[in-house]
């Protein structure tokens, strides 16, 4: 068994609205399927297990709300397959961050904090969290 998509070491990028990427794994074999999947950045990581009936599953549900590097291994009819992505993001622009907290009660001034602290970034150059823990 073989994981066929996506590849090893893509890359799937989290939006500015935040939306989260749809990343679905398949394998070539048929049948019930085990997705084993850990998603890790510095010192934070998150595991599960999810069953499909089939050799898909979309892991967007997974890790709605994270990213990082996501590896998944895939194990049907008692063989497996690993593979890794990374999950980057992309930063709102000032303007965005600005019209979200406007919706939110008792935001006031937190945008001035927001940019002085951090200038609205949580994401480096390379869409990785720069955010320290």
């Amino acid at each position: 068994m073989k994981i066929t998509s996506p590849a090893l070491n893509a890359v799937f990028a989290i939006t500015a609205d935040p939306a989260w990427p749809s990343i679905v794994f398949q394998t070539d074999a048929s049948g019930l399927h085990s997705w084993q999947w850990t998603i890790s950045w510095n010192t934070f990581s998150k595991s599960g297990v999810e069953t499909t009936p089939a050799n898909k599953w979309d892991a967007v549900n997974a890790i709605s709300g994270l990213g990082g590097q996501l590896k998944v291994t895939a194990t049907a009819n008692g063989q497996s397959d690993t593979v890794s992505v990374r999950v980057t993001g992309q930063n709102p622009s000032t303007q965005q961050v600005t019209a979200y907290l406007a919706t939110k009660a008792g935001s006031d001034g937190f945008d001035k904090l927001l940019e002085h602290e951090s200038h609205c970034k949580h994401f480096n150059a390379q869409g990785a969290d720069q955010v320290l823990r």
